[in-house]
């Protein structure tokens, strides 16, 4: 009886389990492009996804996946779920051909008639009241009245609605308030004008429409046809400012920026960016007063971004003011040779690992007082240790404008040196030396390195919080 007890509890158990994996929910297909206009939201369904927007200035992704429609034009949403990442095209478009109506994320708001009415009245001068004495100066003033009545076509409730127009010299407010989902409100103005300001007859000529939507309001100018969107909340966020600036612009005492004092056409932005949470990516400008590129040495310069408010952002960074050594002129004719000008980073670094693997034969043997003789050592007789191979690899990559450190290994028997390089937006390590196993350890993930260490005799254990961490993203493999 008992063994049957046991048979029905674990039937029982599996039934349950396998209706709970049934009453799952299925993931969220997130579609590869969407279509909105001008001025609209929409969600995306993916729980636990950060978001980024490649253009903020062309559709504003906010942290809860809600994508805003800012101004005409394509982007992409990178959606990144765990170590899943997924891009969602955005194409923004024009709403509509309707010159009296406006689109927004709280529903459509449409002019749906317009009247207006005129009286004359005689009134005492300087005073409001009408004349009641015949001997006292009179006035002819004209009083209008004007009715304009909107329609809220949409589903949405618009928190605040104004429509903005001209009668005569003059221009006018009118504020509907909230108007809920398909209602229709009528507002109405009454004024008293002098006859010069305002004539019989006159047209109410509308101007702009105005909706708010949360922290977004939309504008729709009659003359001009266009739609704008606006932040309804004054900006007061500086933009940020990032790349290789305050201590991302150095590792211990080498800046990764280095600077040849002949070189008058250094790009002093290819590292470093500034992005607003409004604008998207903003203006960046560099001080460089305090440098002296007739002197070699480090120094410091000053980044400021300024967004369309007037908030300012400024961030300082190392640079090293290099002169152009006799290392340098031997990796001149060497870079001449494996590499061309107009190519990638990617490929100028792949050319000088190539270069060096094979240039240099290991000897167990190097100069390690400076890196800079050793270098020249190398380049001419091809022979050295893993000091040599770093300190070719160094010569060749710095003189290519390839931002490079070096790496010392950490814990383990003996010595042994390597390079990490600056490509693809992240740091990777570049180890051009031969190993007993075979491998090519160039442009390498700390995962890729870590993983071949723990299966080789740790031999790739380095000081993990003194240098940069790499991405996540692999570019290469070992074998």
């Amino acid at each position: 009886m008992k063994k049957k007890r046991n048979i029905f509890f674990f039937l029982g158990i599996i039934l349950l389990t396998m209706a709970v994996f049934e009453a799952e929910p299925a993931k969220a297909k997130i579609p590869s492009e969407k279509k909105i206009k001008l001025g609209t939201s929409y969600q995306i369904a993916a729980n636990g996804a950060k978001f980024h927007s490649n253009d903020t200035s062309i559709a504003y992704v906010d942290k809860e996946g809600r994508v805003t429609a800012k101004q005409l034009g394509k982007t992409k949403i990178r959606i990144k779920i765990g170590e899943t990442t997924k891009y969602q095209k955005v194409n923004v478009v024009v709403n509509g051909k309707k010159t009296r109506k406006i689109n927004v994320s709280t529903g459509e708001i449409s002019v749906i008639s317009n009247d207006i009415s005129f009286r004359t009245l005689s009134v005492q001068n300087n005073t409001d009241g009408l004349t009641e004495n015949d001997n006292e100066p009179v006035q002819e003033m004209l009083e209008f009245t004007l009715r304009v009545k909107l329609k809220n076509v949409g589903e949405n409730t618009a928190k605040k609605v104004f429509l903005y127009g001209s009668l005569g010299d003059q221009t006018y407010k009118l504020n509907y308030g909230s108007m809920a989902g398909e209602q229709t409100k009528m507002v109405t103005l009454s004024k008293l004008v002098e006859p010069s300001v305002v004539e019989q007859g006159d047209q109410f000529i509308l101007e702009k429409l105005v909706v708010y939507s949360n922290k977004m309001y939309t504008s729709y100018d009659y003359e001009e046809k266009e739609t704008t969107l606006h932040y309804g909340t004054k900006d007061k966020k500086a933009p940020v400012i990032s790349g290789f600036v305050g201590k991302n612009s150095y590792n211990g005492k080498m800046p990764y920026m280095v600077i040849y004092s002949d070189d008058k056409d250094y790009d002093y932005f290819r590292y470093v960016s500034a992005e607003d949470d409004r604008e998207g990516k903003v203006k960046l400008t560099v001080n460089t007063k305090n440098v002296n590129f007739k002197k070699a040495g480090i120094y410091r310069i000053t980044y400021t971004a300024v967004d369309k408010a007037g908030n300012t952002s400024k961030k300082t960074a190392k640079i090293e003011v290099r002169k152009a050594k006799r290392v340098d002129h031997y990796a001149d004719e060497v870079l001449s040779r494996i590499t061309k000008s107009n190519w990638s980073v990617y490929r100028k670094a792949t050319a000088i690992y190539n270069y060096t693997r094979h240039h240099i034969s290991y000897t167990g043997y190097s100069n390690k007082s400076s890196w800079e003789k050793e270098a020249i050592h190398g380049l001419r007789t091809g022979r050295g240790d893993c000091f040599t191979y770093y300190a070719v690899a160094r010569a060749l990559l710095t003189r290519a404008g390839i931002p490079n450190i070096v790496v010392k290994r950490y814990r383990g028997a003996g010595h042994h040196w390597w390079n990490m390089i600056y490509v693809k937006g992240g740091w990777y390590h570049y180890d051009c030396g031969p190993r007993n196993g075979g491998g090519r350890f160039c442009m390498l993930t700390d995962a890729q390195l870590k993983q071949y260490s723990r299966t080789h005799g740790n031999k790739y254990i380095w000081n993990y919080s003194a240098i940069p961490k790499s991405p996540k993203k692999r570019l290469t493999t070992i074998f």
